[in-house]
């Protein structure tokens, strides 16, 4: 019953696993299980929920839409007004998501200075 539990399982999810594996596959209890694995009970239970961010992703939308150059900060700096636990990165990953990242320009030539030097280097 142990021979698949003897290596050390190290993320919740892997630990979660093996005590569904223990009680479907040797008809043993969750309280067994999680007692042999050292996994606490409320951890195997635990369901995570996440909060719903359609309002927030829609504010982040009309605002990008209302200022197209503005940038994820300055979004972020207009909601924390009116939101001020919201965290920066999760601006920006629902900046990502909704597609609002903006595409970077060719960029800027390279000065006369600076191609002399790379060439006297490339030795």
């Amino acid at each position: 019953m142990l021979r698949f539990v003897l290596e050390k399982k190290l993320s919740v999810s892997e630990r979660r696993d093996d005590v569904n594996r223990l009680v479907d596959g040797f008809s043993v209890s969750e309280r067994r299980a999680c007692r042999v694995l050292a996994q606490p009970r409320q951890t195997q239970r635990y369901a995570a929920r996440r909060s719903d961010l359609s309002a927030l992703r829609l504010q982040i939308r009309t605002l990008a839409y209302g200022a197209p150059r503005n940038g994820y900060r300055r979004i972020w700096d207009a909601l924390r007004q009116s939101l001020p636990r919201l965290g920066l990165r999760r601006v920006y990953r629902l900046y990502r998501l909704e597609g609002l990242t903006m595409r970077l320009g060719a960029g800027e030539k390279s000065s006369p200075w600076l191609a002399e030097r790379q060439r006297n280097y490339s030795h």
